[in-house]
């Protein structure tokens, strides 16, 4: 009777943590509250009123060049059954936007949609250092894939919208607003920005709070399983000139997410 105890035990045991590790690494979706949209602020029309007038002060107008711009986003694993997870690494790709500079002065802006967004990639992982080392196979990168996205709810907010700002004083903070879930968030982030006649680069790093964005982390077993709520992000945008100084707003569109 012992024996059978402990080998039913063992067996209940193996299947709970095998239960655990795939929950985690398929990210099972979470419950969540939708933001609340806030007005006109960093829709399409505002940005573009914004180049207008940057432009009529002479300012030079840059597009951002994809090839060159790399935006990451990381994701940690928390809770006393945190070593049945893993960490995620996200990519973001298709990125397009705006960037207008004069002298130390710059703004820009930049959206990518959601669902364009690459996870797990595994040269990624292997440059992102020890917390990202372990094996994630391609089912559980696309469920992971699959319930991030539910949790963003990206059917009814399929873009990510960011605007940086030094507020047109040099030397000044620099500010990024991150447009997320109908939700804007506003950030003072040191950030190193260089422009040139050939092209303008800037790179940041920032953390952001899921729930800032009316966002539940994922979190499984009441919690003995979750995502940090905290994300890193790491920016490093380059844009190139644009030869025509004169921008309508259907040059504007076509710089812009679809």
């Amino acid at each position: 009777m012992i024996r059978l105890k402990r080998g039913l035990w063992q067996s209940i045991e193996l299947l709970l943590i095998s239960c655990v590790g795939l929950w985690l690494t398929s990210c099972s979706p979470p419950h969540y509250t939708r933001g609340v949209t806030n007005g006109a602020l960093l829709n399409r029309k505002y940005i573009f009123r914004n180049i207008q007038r940057d432009l009529s002060r002479g300012w030079s107008i840059y597009s951002l060049n994809p090839t060159r711009t790399h935006i990451l986003i990381y994701a940690y694993r928390s809770g006393v059954l945190a070593s049945f997870g893993h960490n995620h690494v996200i990519q973001v790709e298709r990125e397009r936007g705006i960037w207008l500079s004069h002298g130390e002065q710059g703004q820009g802006w930049i959206c990518f949609p959601l669902k364009t967004m690459l996870v797990d990639s595994p040269r990624l992982r292997r440059q992102a250092g020890q917390g990202f080392r372990s094996q994630i196979n391609t089912v559980e990168t696309q469920a992971t894939r699959r319930h991030m996205l539910e949790s963003l709810d990206a059917s009814r907010y399929p873009d990510v919208v960011l605007s940086v700002s030094n507020g047109h004083i040099p030397s000044s903070p620099w500010l990024i607003r991150i447009r997320l879930h109908g939700v804007i968030r506003t950030y003072h982030v040191p950030l190193s920005f260089v422009s040139s006649h050939q092209d303008v680069e800037a790179e940041a790093k920032l953390t952001i709070k899921q729930k800032s964005f009316q966002i539940h982390p994922y979190s499984i077993f009441a919690g003995a399983l979750r995502v940090r709520n905290a994300l890193r992000l790491n920016g490093r945008i380059n844009a190139g000139p644009i030869q025509n100084q004169e921008m309508t707003y259907t040059d504007f569109i076509s710089h812009w997410c679809p």
